[in-house]
């Protein structure tokens, strides 16, 4: 099980319109209510009462094709409760998968994520022993774990001999369960798009060559990486080459810390995965975060089996075309005839696309996590990001505010401001000090700089803006991020990121009439740009996205 956290921006990034293919295959893996030590937190008091033949998610389950459950959930649930949750599956026909580490700790490394594979083939007599069967394996990011991973543990193994280490526990699987289909869950996004495609292309073909051809491959994207929409396309692409089924798990941020919140930051996040690739062969509505709690009824539009029902709403198509003077486009369904859909709302941005930059806010939303005494503002630049690359940037102010209470500022307007931050730079970094009420960061390639502001005391428990007012060149894209990091007694709990990239202008919305069309006129602005525009999406329809450039 992942924790990789994560943030919803409100910033705009340009997409396509959603691209629509045959019905996907529909996982649901909500958590189970067994607690973890290592996050402190267990999933929703509801997961049994998804398992009842009147439970009232009946049209979200007759879409449900898979249910995925967690290795913790077969070693600690009790023979009754198993018993339940499969002879329930059988009668509606659903197909039970398991997410389990496959690799086998090497003699003086190992002991994280993607392995304890040893211990498959327990968990396998026992959902034998319990009236199970099971018809899919999802390793838990093996070639990841194994083969990129760089942490304490890290085995530091070639592809070849991650899939080497997780095979043996699979064939001894199939001893249980011959006819399991088996696949395989890595990260997209933070990794670079060369070192995943080499190790993951390399870590299909040797589970090939060893006799364990991977059914399917699942995507855990981390949704806060700017970029994930190209290299989510990219792994597409690799995947479908080699002839396998692909998968995008759609989830919250680790920072939602409601289920209202962290549904609809995995709205966004199905949205955006299927403007930029169409939708994938599989879909899989998972968490492993403490929300969402609520799973049932699938009526109520704060329960994970709701956003299910989301899914399967009508298609919309968003077309856009821009000039100097105006801004235009239509919204429609998508499938069949088009139909015009009249009085929606768009929401319409521009991003210069200056060589210099130009000033403007970056902002992000979250929730304070429980038990903060503490903040503090950060910059980083080629660190603490698995990025290398160029940045140009001048900071304004970054700012913190609470729902309904003061807000946390720190502004550069003087030189004094920028001489209280702790600051450390490497290879001859440039950490410009402050001019014209402006703090001034060049920076190279791999080059870095670690820049933290004094801490702020903050024991509000409540939801959050957080906003950088800044101009961030179009080459500074992913080389850092702005971050507000909270504390408790010294020790970090969250960090929510603003990875840099241009910020966006807002310059109203429109509303679509009769026959679907919108217009809105353009602002003067000098040099190229992008505009784009952004249907919400509502119970009917599925959001839309689109945009266009003048040069």
């Amino acid at each position: 099980m992942r924790y990789v956290s994560g943030l919803l921006l409100v910033a705009l990034f340009a997409l396509t319109t959603v691209q629509v293919s045959a019905e996907p295959q529909v996982w649901f893996a909500a958590l189970d209510p067994v607690l973890r030590p290592e996050v402190g937190y267990g999933g929703s008091p509801q997961y049994m009462e998804l398992f009842s033949p009147r439970a009232p998610w009946e049209r979200a389950a007759s879409h449900v094709g898979v249910i995925k459950v967690y290795g913790q959930w077969i070693d600690h649930a009790s023979d009754a409760d198993l018993q339940r949750q499969f002879a329930d599956l059988k009668r509606r026909g659903i197909a039970l998968a398991l997410e389990f580490g496959a690799m086998s700790d090497g003699p003086a490394c190992g002991r994280v994520e993607g392995y304890g594979g040893q211990g498959l083939l327990a968990a396998a007599r026992r959902i034998q022993k319990n009236g199970g069967v099971l018809s899919y394996l999802a390793m838990d990011e093996p070639l990841y774990f194994g083969s990129i991973y760089d942490g304490k543990t890290a085995c530091h193994w070639t592809p070849e001999q991650a899939a080497a280490s997780a095979v043996p526990n699979l064939k001894a699987l199939r001893t249980v369960f011959p006819q399991v289909k088996i696949g395989d869950i890595e990260p997209v996004g933070e990794p670079t798009l060369e070192i995943t495609t080499d190790r993951y292309r390399r870590g299909i073909q040797a589970f090939r060559a060893l006799g364990v051809p991977l059914a399917f491959f699942h995507a855990d994207v981390s949704w806060w990486t700017p970029s994930y929409p190209e290299k989510l396309a990219a792994l597409h692409k690799l995947v479908a080459s080699e002839h396998i089924d692909f998968g995008v798990i759609y989830n919250g941020n680790a920072e939602d810390l409601s289920d209202a919140a962290w549904l609809q930051s995995a709205e966004s996040h199905m949205a955006d995965v299927e403007s930029a690739i169409g939708t994938p062969d599989q879909v899989i509505f998972q968490s492993w975060n403490s929300y969402p709690k609520k799973l049932l009824p699938e009526s109520a539009p704060d329960a994970f089996t709701h956003l299910i029902d989301l899914y399967f709403r009508a298609r919309t198509k968003l077309t856009s075309a821009v000039s100097r003077q105006e801004f235009n486009g239509s919204l429609t369904t998508a499938l069949g005839n088009p139909k015009p859909i009249a009085g929606a709302k768009i929401a319409l941005q521009l991003i210069s696309l200056s060589q210099t930059g130009t000033m403007g806010d970056l902002v992000a939303k979250g929730a304070i996590p429980p038990g903060t005494t503490s903040m503090v503002f950060a910059i980083r630049v080629n660190v603490e990001c698995g990025c290398s690359g160029p940045a140009d940037l001048q900071v304004a102010e970054l700012r913190l505010q609470p729902q309904g209470g003061p807000a946390i500022v720190s502004a550069f307007k003087n030189p004094t401001t920028a001489a209280s931050w702790s600051a450390t730079d490497t290879k001859g970094a440039r950490i410009g000090g402050v001019q014209n009420g402006l703090l001034r960061l060049s920076v190279r390639r791999g080059q870095q700089v670690v820049m933290n502001s004094p801490q702020s005391r903050l024991h509000a428990q409540q939801d959050f803006t957080f906003s950088v007012k800044a101009k961030v060149t179009p080459a500074s894209t992913e080389s850092g991020y702005f971050a507000v990091i909270f504390m408790r007694g010294g020790q970090e709990t969250y960090r929510t990121q603003i990875p840099f990239k241009p910020a966006p202008m807002t310059i109203g919305s429109a509303t679509t009439g009769l026959d679907g069309s919108w217009s809105i006129r353009l602002p003067e602005i000098g040099g190229d740009f992008t505009a784009q525009a952004q249907y919400a999406g509502n119970d009917e329809y599925w959001p839309a996205r689109s945009g266009a450039t003048e040069r």
